[in-house]
């Protein structure tokens, strides 16, 4: 009996050892992720999309990574989501139209209060971008760089009924020297640049059509 309980109480030992060291480690460094081909489409064949911003699904202080010293990768510092990210969020707006426009797809600004219908009467398609993660670590080796990731949940909707033609998951990253809300606006075109890449998205933009 001794040495079963011996035994029970080393196994719960180590489990909690295990779930200290699983909540503490956090995001850390990422491989690079392969930037897909969109598929170009024939913006005639689909109905035009607007988009009216990214919304960012982070609870405030979650961890996003480390900043790693020395080549022995010491985590120096922590960031955490706030402030210092969340005012560069509108920057992540600024390339969708034009990364859309590159794949063919016809696009509508999105004004206040939302479109459904350009002025010619044609249904407007609604892309909506939630991002559920998002990781961001710099490093002082090889001169000091920064890196960026995140996966973002991706939703077409018909504004018309309110249903939705399209639902998919993308990942972004992107490596710079500087640290400017521009690495993580590039992670996030990446992220929209796969999800264009992908045949079941233009195959639904398209499908709408004929409805």
């Amino acid at each position: 009996m001794v040495r079963l309980r011996t035994q029970s109480l080393v196994f719960s030992f180590l489990m909690i050892l295990a779930l200290v060291g699983c909540s503490s480690s956090g995001p850390g460094p990422r491989l690079p992720v392969v930037t897909e081909v969109p598929v170009a489409v024939d913006g005639a064949s689909v109905l035009p999309v607007t988009f009216g911003g990214a919304v960012i699904a982070i609870e405030p202080g979650t961890l996003l990574g480390f900043h790693y010293e020395g080549a022995g990768m010491a985590k120096d510092y922590d960031y955490r989501w706030g402030p210092n990210f969340t005012e560069k969020t509108n920057e992540m707006n600024l390339d969708v139209f034009d990364i859309l426009g590159d794949a063919g797809y016809r696009t509508v600004p999105w004004p206040t209060g939302g479109v459904t219908e350009t002025p010619a009467g044609e249904a407007v398609l609604k892309l909506k971008a939630t991002v559920t993660l998002m990781e961001f670590n710099s490093f002082s080796t090889a001169g000091g760089y920064y890196q960026a990731y995140c996966m973002v949940s991706w939703n077409l909707i018909n504004q018309g009924d309110g249903t939705s033609l399209f639902q998919s998951d993308t990942e972004g990253y992107k490596k710079e020297n500087e640290h400017n809300a521009g690495v993580l606006r590039k992670a996030f075109d990446q992220a929209l640049t796969n999800l264009l890449a992908d045949q079941g998205f233009a195959d639904a933009a398209a499908g709408s059509q004929a409805q």
